[in-house]
């Protein structure tokens, strides 16, 4: 539950960073982190048995999938719109 209440928190912020910044960076990093609260929701629902069909934690299922491709898209969508934000701003 801890990293539930991480990625709301994170999400918030980038809300109001979004909301300040209304650029193609913040937007990035929003839909970013709006993948790693997917990667969170995937572990609660693992550990808890939610949805079981999806296979959640057994390599080669639908679950773990959903699992690694919303980490890997996350971070690279956090990475991408820092680096686009900070340029957009100025930032060196």
């Amino acid at each position: 539950m801890l990293t539930v209440g991480a990625s709301v928190g994170l999400v918030v912020l980038w809300v109001v960073l979004f909301r300040r910044h209304r650029t193609v960076g913040s937007t990035l990093e929003l839909v970013g982190v709006s993948c790693l609260v997917v990667v969170a929701l995937t572990h609660v629902c693992e550990t808890f048995g939610i949805l079981p069909a999806l296979g959640w934690g057994e390599p080669d299922s639908v679950g773990h999938y959903i699992d690694l491709v919303a980490a890997a898209v996350g971070v690279a969508l956090v990475f991408t719109g820092i680096l686009v934000r900070r340029r957009e701003l100025g930032v060196r």
